[in-house]
């Protein structure tokens, strides 16, 4: 299948002479947060960074699940406060090798929940990839990542008309420490949508998560006590477990706006599904600027009131 490309300012005359994909350039107003994990697809980290020291893949294990939020304009759906199309035609999700090649462009055989949905104020993607999935059709594929196409539709023509990319991902690293860090918000410094939506069309109802797997440890460093009493009797007991999370190996940018603006800024915080408080954090850049390595401080209360008889 040939793809053709027109820019918007032409007309485009005849398109029923052309094949069935046309592709509209240059695209330049999507809402779709590219601070993070996705990125104009000539803006990856690892196709940008020129010392492959610096390149970073993200690293999954067995039974990870992961989700992107799109914000693609929807130009193909009659109401789109009342979607009719979703995944597979509105939306395209395209794995593809370390090369940019594709490998599929049928989302069932990576993704494992997806809908096209209405926030009460604009349309969404949500997909949720399922590596364990991913892995039994693909078990050979080392690296990879993702292409979203939106399209529109004039008779039989598929008019591609937005597009973005994840950045990269492979299995982790043998013995080397990983840790699934996520936040419960209501929304984030990407404006993505933490709610149920209004309106959608999908296989599933669910809601987006922001979790997501670093090369990090967490380990406890102290205890502190505090009490107090009335006459002999303790009255109240207060506890702080102090831990550390401690980043194992350098991250990019777009990995450190994600911990730092929307994981550390959430309302409630965990790590491997445990909930910690927030107490400090430091981070330093390296590698010419363009790594960050850090450390966070968390703590865990319990607080014990007794009665005075």
């Amino acid at each position: 299948m040939s793809v053709h490309t027109f820019p918007l300012s032409g007309e485009i005359e005849n398109m029923n002479a052309y094949s069935h994909v046309i592709t509209i350039n240059p695209i330049d107003c999507t809402p779709t947060c590219t601070l993070t994990t996705l990125a104009g697809c000539s803006d990856l980290h690892n196709c940008q960074e020129q010392s492959t020291a610096n390149n970073y893949f993200n690293p999954l294990i067995e039974g990870d699940t992961f989700m992107f939020q799109l914000r693609f304009l929807d130009r193909h759906n009659t109401d789109p406060e009342n979607p009719d199309d979703g995944w597979g035609i509105f939306v395209v999700a395209e794995l593809l090798d370390n090369n940019g090649d594709l490998i599929s462009d049928d989302h069932t055989e990576f993704a494992s929940r997806y809908l096209v949905g209405w926030d009460g104020s604009s349309s969404y993607q949500l997909i949720e990839i399922d590596f364990d999935l991913l892995r039994t059709n693909y078990p050979n594929l080392v690296c990879f990542s993702f292409k979203f196409v939106a399209y529109r539709y004039v008779e039989d023509l598929a008019i591609e008309v937005d597009h973005i990319c994840s950045q990269h991902f492979q299995d982790a690293i043998p013995c080397q420490e990983t840790v699934l860090i996520h936040s419960i918000m209501t929304t984030d410094c990407c404006d993505n949508y933490y709610g149920s939506p209004v309106a959608f069309v999908g296989n599933a109802n669910f809601k987006y998560s922001n979790k997501w797997r670093y090369y990090a440890g967490v380990r406890r460093t102290n205890t502190e006590f505090e009490k107090q009493v009335f006459g002999v009797k303790r009255t109240k007991v207060e506890i702080d477990r102090i831990f550390l999370l401690q980043l194992k190996r350098k991250i990019p940018p777009y990995l450190f706006i994600l911990l730092t603006e929307i994981h550390l800024a959430g309302e409630r915080f965990f790590v491997d599904d445990i909930e910690y408080f927030i107490d400090s954090f430091s981070f330093t850049n390296e590698s010419e600027r363009k790594m960050f390595i850090g450390r966070i401080e968390l703590f865990q209360e319990c607080n014990k009131d007794y009665q005075c008889n």
